[in-house]
């Protein structure tokens, strides 16, 4: 790793953190005024509130602040020479570039990573507290079917991991074997748990002689294993708010249920395909800074790039939001517009580079 990597690598970590803060402060600040009044009035969550929503911020932002900040980055070499002195004693664009693209990757890697926390939730959160007053997500009369199981809840709440009122239908084939009725069931060690339940179980065989239907009280019922919270409240609402491990978890159960997964796909490209866009468009971007303020304005440069950064940056959430609504497939509307950008790149790369 040469010093010249290193310079650049710092440079341009510093820089990115001073305009991904700025930009983060000022969405979350600017969100904050507007909605201060309707916000519950309570010190913990409002600061919970700001705590969430700078979450939401990062993860608009993230992408947009790494274009920003090599834009910067060159500009500042630019106006102290000391891009053309590095020209000057014999390093090659590559050399110069190459900082740029492998912190970038690095931190899209990062980011992406974050996904697959509760990080992709925090906009659930920035909701509940906002319209509920509350970190509590309720979602009410879920029924939904899963192996040989119909499942019908009053209310789930997914961060309690709880559901509420539960009708449970079990079925063998085309024949009706089971009803359990409970009031309240939790979700641990990946199933969920039933404290106590009133059974109604059918006789395999029908004798006129005897009850065909059996009533009882049971306790202890382990159930629905796999089916977790979160996903059964995302797929409930279709909405896009699903963690990396979930969303695969959702496409898996979905297509054993024959059901269109193609929402929980957008909801993944979205948080592993979309953020590549930044190191295709800071290699393009790279290419026609000049490297000198005397062989262009260098302001109206900055102006042009961040102005084409934005547009298209605009024009990818604007298919993203398309997608989402089913006007495009996910494959479509996502990974069509990164590999074309990336091929954009590539273009630039031969044409550019030499």
């Amino acid at each position: 790793m040469s010093k010249l990597f290193i310079y650049l690598s710092l440079k341009y970590l510093k820089i990115f953190t001073v305009i991904f803060a700025g930009l983060i402060l000022f969405y979350v600040g600017f969100d904050y005024l507007q909605e201060a009044k309707t916000l519950p009035n309570s010190a913990n969550l409002r600061m919970l509130y700001l705590y969430y929503h700078s979450m939401v911020a990062s993860d608009i932002l993230m992408p947009v602040a790494l274009i920003f900040a090599m834009v910067a980055t060159k500009l500042l070499l630019i106006r102290s020479n000391e891009l053309v002195a590095f020209y000057s004693i014999g390093y090659t664009k590559w050399q110069i570039l190459r900082p740029f693209i492998i912190v970038s990757m690095i931190l899209t890697l990062i980011y992406i990573s974050a996904h697959a926390t509760k990080y992709a939730y925090a906009k659930e959160f920035v909701t509940s507290i906002s319209s509920k007053g509350t970190l509590s997500r309720t979602t009410r009369d879920l029924f939904f079917k899963y192996k040989d199981y119909y499942v019908y809840m009053e209310k789930l709440y997914p961060v309690a991991k709880k559901a509420s009122n539960l009708v449970i239908f079990h079925e063998t084939g085309k024949d009706l074997v089971e009803v359990i009725r409970a009031r309240d069931a939790y979700y641990r060690d990946d199933r969920w748990y039933i404290p106590s339940a009133q059974k109604l179980l059918k006789q395999s065989e029908i004798d006129f002689e005897q009850k065909v239907v059996e009533t009882f009280n049971d306790k202890s019922i382990e159930i629905l294993e796999g089916f977790k919270p979160d996903i059964l409240d995302q797929i409930h609402k279709g909405k896009i708010h699903y963690s990396i491990l979930d969303a695969i978890e959702a496409i898996t159960l979905l297509q054993e249920q024959d059901s269109n997964p193609d929402k929980v796909y957008t909801a993944l490209y979205t948080m592993t395909i979309y953020p590549f866009f930044a190191p295709a468009m800071i290699l393009i971007i790279f290419f026609f800074v000049p490297i000198s303020s005397r062989m262009l304005n260098v302001s109206l440069f900055s102006f042009l790039a961040m102005l084409v950064t934005l547009m298209s940056w605009g024009v990818l959430f604007l298919l993203r939001r398309l997608t989402q609504g089913g006007v495009f497939t996910p494959e479509l509307g996502i990974i069509v517009p990164v590999l074309l950008i990336y091929s954009a790149a590539l273009i630039v790369w031969f044409k550019k580079a030499r």
